[in-house]
C-alpha cells in the first residue's frame, strides 16, 4: 500500500482545482464493474441487506450515474453506497488511491483543531488555531456554514462499521485525533466534499459556562495541523511508539497498545512482549495489570493471540467458533485485472474438495478439527487484568475483548466495542480500483460466519463514558475509574454492564411529604444480593399486573423506594416498588404503605438504556462523599421511561 503521510503538498487549492467531469458511460463502466466485484467475491454482501435490499442499492447507484457528475460527487455517491453494506472493512480507502486522483478530490485544507464526539455533539479536544479563546471542553456549535447537527448527519453516510448496531463506532470514526493525523481522517476528507472549505471559518462555540460566541479561524494544512500540536505536545506517536508500559502505582502495571497493524515494519513485537511481562513478573508488589486497547482497531491477530496468551493460566475457548466463508471458488477473468493485494494465492483458484456449500450460498471451509484453543504461554501473568475497550476497537481488538470476556480473564472497562458478533468480513483483501474514475474501494474475501449469536460488540462489565468535563480536565475518567476500582472493587455480573458516570449533574429541591403503597423486599448491597432481589421485585410488578391494583393512584408514574436503612449503603434495607397514591385508606393484602418524608433531595437525571443508567447513576453516588439522610430515597419511572433502550428515570436521593 502506498504510504499517504501528506496529503497533495503543493497542489492548487481546493475551489482552484480543474474537476475532472465524468461522463455517463465512463460512471456506468465503473459501476457494473463495482457490482460484479461485490456479488462474484464480497462474503458478506447479503448478511445485513437481502438480495433485493442490495439490488434496490445498485439500481440507486446507477440512476446517480446516468448524468454527468464531476469526480468529487461520484466519490461521495461511491462512499455512500459502501456504508449500506454495513462492513466495516469495505470503503474507499484514500490510502489506496493513486496521488493525482486525490489531489483532484482532496482538499488540501484542514481545521486548525480535533474535536471527540459525544451525544452527536463536537467537543474540543486540542485546539492550535489562531484564536485562543477556544479550549477543550468548548462545544463546537457550527462549523462555516454547517452545523454540527448537519455535519454528523452528513458524515455518518460515509461512515464505515459492521451491522446495524455500530452507532458508537461511527460516530468515533468522525473524530478527529492527533493519533489519526496522517492525512486521511473522515472528517478531514468528507467535510470539504459536503461542506464550501473556505481559507477562513466561522465557527460558533459554546463553553462550559453555556457562553455562545461566534470566532473566525483560518485553516491550514495538515502538516502544518501536525507541526503546531507537536510543538505543544510532543511527538504524535506512531506504529511501534503506540506502545507503552509503565507503573501506575507501586501494584499497578500499565500496557498500551495503540495498533496490531505492523504490516511495513520490521517491530519484534514478540520480543516487546516478552520483555515487558518478564519485567512485570519480576515485581511480585505488581499484583494488577491494566490492557489499554482504546483507539486501535485492530490489524494482526497473531498479536492479539499472543498477548492473551500471556495473561491465561489455561487454554482459551473461542466463544466466536467463526467458520471460514468465501463467496467465490475462482476469481473472474473479468476482474482480476482491476484487482491488486498482497497476496498472489488470493486470486489463485481454490480447491472445491476442500470447501461445501453451505446454506448462506457461501463456500465454508472444511475443518475436521475445532480451531485450537490459545494456549497459556511461558512468563505469563497471574494477577488482576482489567481492559480498556472503546467502539474503535472493531476488528482483531474487538476479538481480543470477546475472547478476553468469554474466558472471564478479567474486568472490561469503557464503551462498547465496534464489530459485531455475528461475525467479521476480512484477513484476505482485494482493492478494486475502478478503471475510468481511478476510485478505489477495499473489499474483504472472508466471511468469518458466527452462527447463533446477537448483532452487537463486546459489552464491558463497567461502562464509563467520557464527558466535555472530562475533556475540559485532561482527565482520563475511564483509567480513574479503574483505579478505583483496584482500591475498593464493584461487583458486576458477568456480561452485565455497570454504568459509572463520574460529575453527574443534579438538583437540590425540596418535596413535601408523599405516600407509596407497592410490594417490597428487604435487601442488601452486600455481594450484589440487591441486584437480584429488586430485579426479581420488578419481575413479580409486571408479571402480577401490580400498577393496576394500586387504589387512589396519583398517577401510572412507578416509584422504586430505597428506605428503613438499617445505616448506610452497606447495610439492610427495604425497597418498595409501587405508586404514590392520594389516599392510604385502602392497602391492597400482601402490599405495604410507606411514608415518604418531607426532606431535601438531590435530584439526578439517568437517559439510556434500562437497567444500565439507573445502576450508573446509583454507582455515582456510592462512590460520591455526599451527606446523605438516609431517610427514604426513590427512582421515578415516569413516561419518559417507555423506552427500554432510550430512557429518562428520575431518582431522589434525601441529603441533610
Amino acid at each position: 500500500m502506498k504510504i499517504f503521510l501528506t496529503l497533495i503538498l503543493g497542489v492548487l487549492s481546493y475551489h482552484a482545482m480543474a474537476q475532472q467531469l465524468l461522463s455517463p458511460s465512463e460512471m456506468q463502466k465503473d459501476v457494473a464493474i463495482l457490482k460484479e466485484a461485490l456479488t462474484k467475491l464480497h462474503p458478506g454482501l447479503y448478511k445485513y441487506n437481502t438480495p433485493a435490499q442490495m439490488g434496490a442499492n445498485f439500481k440507486e447507484l446507477e440512476t446517480l450515474a446516468a448524468k454527468p457528475l464531476d469526480l468529487q460527487k461520484f466519490y461521495l455517491t461511491l462512499a455512500e453506497f459502501a456504508t449500506k453494506i454495513k462492513c466495516g472493512h469495505t470503503f474507499l480507502n484514500p490510502l489506496n488511491l493513486d496521488d493525482a486522483v486525490a489531489a483532484q478530490l482532496f482538499s488540501n485544507q484542514v481545521v486548525p483543531f480535533y474535536f471527540k464526539i459525544i451525544d452527536d455533539k463536537i467537543i474540543l479536544t486540542h485546539n492550535v488555531s489562531n484564536v485562543q479563546s477556544m479550549a477543550a471542553g468548548d462545544e463546537i456549535l457550527q462549523i462555516g456554514v454547517a452545523s454540527t447537527k448537519q455535519i454528523v448527519e452528513k458524515l455518518l453516510q460515509v461512515s464505515r462499521a459492521d451491522g446495524n448496531n455500530a452507532m458508537g463506532k461511527k460516530r468515533c470514526n468522525i473524530g478527529l485525533r492527533p493519533e489519526e493525523d496522517y492525512g486521511n481522517s473522515l472528517f478531514d476528507i468528507f467535510y470539504p466534499l459536503y461542506f464550501p472549505m473556505d481559507k477562513a471559518l466561522k465557527i460558533q462555540v459554546k463553553t462550559p459556562k453555556k457562553n455562545i460566541k461566534t470566532l473566525e479561524i483560518e485553516t491550514i494544512t495538515a502538516v502544518e495541523r501536525k507541526a503546531r500540536y507537536e510543538s505543544s505536545h510532543g511527538a504524535i506517536p506512531e506504529n511501534e511508539q503506540t506502545w507503552a508500559y509503565k507503573n501506575l502505582k507501586p501494584n499497578v502495571a500499565y500496557l498500551k497498545f495503540g495498533t496490531f497493524a505492523f504490516w511495513n515494519s520490521d517491530f519484534a513485537w514478540k520480543k516487546y512482549i516478552d520483555s515487558v511481562f518478564t519485567k512485570i513478573n519480576a515485581d511480585k508488589k505488581l499484583q494488577n495489570m491494566v490492557i489499554d486497547l482504546r483507539g486501535n482497531e485492530g490489524g494482526s491477530g497473531e498479536i492479539r493471540d499472543y498477548i492473551l496468551s500471556k495473561i491465561t493460566q489455561k487454554p482459551l475457548l473461542n466463544e466466536q467458533n467463526s467458520a471460514i466463508c468465501y463467496r467465490y471458488l475462482t476469481v473472474p477473468d473479468s476482474l482480476k485485472k482491476h484487482l491488486s493485494t498482497w497476496d498472489r494465492s488470493f486470486k489463485a483458484p481454490k480447491n472445491p474438495a476442500e470447501f461445501t456449500l453451505n446454506e448462506l450460498g457461501l463456500y465454508q471451509k472444511n475443518s475436521t478439527d475445532e480451531e485450537k484453543p490459545i494456549q497459556a504461554s511461558q512468563g505469563n501473568y497471574k494477577g488482576n487484568v482489567y481492559l480498556l475497550v472503546d467502539p474503535v476497537c472493531s476488528s482483531a481488538t474487538f476479538g481480543f475483548a470477546w475472547t478476553f470476556q468469554y474466558n472471564k480473564l478479567g474486568k472490561i472497562v469503557g464503551e462498547t466495542t465496534g464489530g459485531t458478533k455475528q461475525g467479521l468480513n476480512g484477513a484476505e483483501m482485494f482493492f478494486l480500483t475502478l478503471p475510468n474514475s481511478k476510485i478505489e474501494m477495499d473489499l474483504p474475501l472472508i466471511y468469518f460466519y458466527t452462527k447463533n449469536v446477537p448483532d452487537e460488540g463486546v459489552k464491558p462489565d463497567f461502562e464509563v463514558t467520557m464527558t466535555s468535563k472530562d475533556i475540559m480536565l485532561g482527565r482520563d475518567a475511564q483509567l480513574e475509574a479503574v483505579l478505583k476500582m483496584i482500591k475498593k472493587p464493584l461487583k458486576s455480573k458477568s456480561h452485565t454492564a455497570v454504568t459509572i458516570t463520574k460529575d453527574m449533574e443534579f438538583e437540590e429541591m425540596k418535596l413535601a411529604k408523599r405516600y407509596v403503597v407497592g410490594i417490597s423486599v428487604r435487601t442488601t448491597n452486600q455481594n450484589g444480593q440487591s441486584q437480584v432481589d429488586i430485579g426479581e421485585l420488578w419481575g413479580k410488578f409486571y408479571a402480577q399486573n401490580v400498577l393496576a391494583t394500586i387504589p387512589n393512584r396519583v398517577s401510572d408514574d412507578v416509584y422504586c423506594v430505597y428506605t428503613d436503612y438499617e445505616s448506610d449503603q452497606n447495610a439492610p434495607f427495604t425497597s418498595i416498588i409501587g405508586c404514590e397514591v392520594s389516599s392510604v385508606k385502602e392497602i391492597p393484602s400482601g402490599m405495604m404503605l410507606k411514608k415518604i418524608p418531607a426532606s431535601k433531595y438531590r435530584v439526578y437525571t439517568a437517559k439510556g438504556k434500562l437497567p444500565d443508567c439507573v445502576v450508573g447513576t446509583w454507582m455515582h453516588i456510592w462512590g460520591s462523599p455526599i451527606d446523605r439522610k438516609y431517610a427514604a430515597d426513590f427512582d421515578v419511572y415516569g413516561v419518559k421511561s417507555k423506552d427500554p433502550m432510550d430512557a429518562e428515570v428520575k431518582t431522589y436521593l434525601s441529603v441533610k
